[in-house]
């Protein structure tokens, strides 16, 4: 599928390139945000959609600059930029040993429930550095609203270790799997 929207780069353009399903230690995550959830994350982190765009995995291999996250990707809207917002640069400082990062929730919490939080290149037409932080429950991605208020929203204590997680990264500008 090409990219329809003129205002978005040409680096950018999926043009039928495949997912890099893998990351690397240093690489840069970048993360469009309001400065009022930059200086207080945990308030403003949904928990079914987060998406950031990647830098790439390399020096050679480079999909997107920080300012990219502040264009407009949805072709149902005139304006080209999110002038009024800003971006946070999350870097990952550890993976697994597949080069994935998939965080599970501690099994000491007092929940029967289960929370997995993994990073996906996730690209789109207009987007190829698009990623995002899937969020599982008992193994159902929190893709939209309907879901996550179906299942996850109702356990407080697993919400709340999403959300601290995400905030996390936010606040230290870091991606890991130990804190």
């Amino acid at each position: 599928m090409n990219c329809e929207l003129k205002h978005i780069p040409e680096r950018l353009h999926s043009k039928n390139r495949n997912p890099v399903q893998f990351f690397n230690i240093g690489e840069v995550l970048f993360r469009r945000c309001k400065l009022e959830e930059k200086l207080n994350p945990f308030d403003y982190i949904s928990v079914y959609d987060i998406s950031v765009n990647r830098r790439g995995y390399d020096t050679e291999n480079i999909f997107s600059e920080p300012e990219d996250v502040l264009f407009n990707f949805g072709n149902f809207h005139s304006f080209v930029k999110y002038d009024e917002q800003t971006f946070i640069c999350l870097e990952i400082k550890e993976l697994n040993e597949s080069y994935q990062y998939e965080k599970l929730s501690d099994t000491l919490l007092p929940t029967h429930n289960i929370a997995k939080i993994f990073l996906n290149h996730r690209i789109e037409p207009c987007n190829y550095s698009h990623c995002c932080f899937e969020i599982y429950f008992n193994n159902i991605e929190m893709k939209d609203k309907t879901i996550y208020d179906k299942h996850l929203k109702k356990d407080s204590i697993l919400k709340t270790w999403c959300k601290n997680e995400l905030a996390k990264m936010m606040i230290k500008e870091e991606i890991r799997l130990n804190w």
